[in-house]
């Protein structure tokens, strides 16, 4: 397995290569995820009811297609009875025709 960290942000990927270089099959790369050439899995930094509207929810929307936030939501009123709980992940299938795999809906608490 294979770890890309993305991050258009010099000085981000300037903190992921301080973190995280040392580590085996970790990548890093200063660009947009978008212009990843493959990729099978990425995670989202989701919200608690799949709005997938704003930051990089918003990218992965625009391109992934507005059917992956339907999928995501879906899931979330089957799984989680319309809420999805912190501290939480869950899969979903892309349908996507380059990337047609995995997207990660992750909800995590931050400080």
């Amino acid at each position: 397995m294979k770890l890309i960290l993305v991050a258009p942000d010099s000085l981000l990927c300037a903190a992921f290569e301080q973190h995280f270089n040392y580590l085996p099959n970790v990548e890093i790369v200063n660009n947009y995820f978008e212009w990843l050439p493959d990729f099978d899995c990425m995670v989202s930094p989701a919200n608690s009811f799949g709005m997938m509207d704003g930051g990089i929810d918003a990218a992965i929307i625009r391109f992934f297609d507005h059917s992956l936030m339907a999928r995501v939501q879906q899931r979330i009123l089957e799984d989680y009875l319309g809420e999805q709980p912190v501290g939480t992940s869950m899969i979903v299938e892309t349908g996507h025709h380059k990337h047609p795999f995995w997207l990660i809906h992750r909800l995590c608490e931050f400080p």
